[in-house]
């Protein structure tokens, strides 16, 4: 998994991009106290942005992972009906075998 800096995407407190930051709550509370003064508050930030960022990466490899899986089982599942096929078995058995019977039967 790839992982990036807690800043990578999000806007830190600075001179090039405070005008950016907009007129939030928490921007006023920034421009109030000095980011000296907020600097907890703004680690607290930062930390919770990284952690729900890196919450939504996992779950896309995990979506991705879950996508491989699914193709992977399709495959197998193409390869064993067409086994079955071939042992004579008729394509709509072949599709519903229960593959737990037949390993029990080897």
């Amino acid at each position: 998994m790839v992982r990036t800096a807690p800043d990578t995407f999000g806007l830190t407190l600075d001179d090039d991009n405070a005008a950016a930051i907009g007129q939030s709550p928490i921007a006023a509370l920034i421009r109030d106290g000095g980011p000296a003064a907020n600097n907890p508050m703004l680690q607290a930030l930062k930390q919770a942005r990284w952690q729900i960022h890196h919450g939504l990466c996992q779950y896309q490899s995990a979506c991705e992972e879950r996508r491989q899986l699914a193709v992977d089982v399709g495959e197998l599942s193409q390869q064993l009906t067409q086994a079955l096929c071939a042992a004579n078995w008729n394509a709509d058995q072949a599709r519903h075998a229960n593959v737990h019977q037949l390993a029990a039967k080897t």
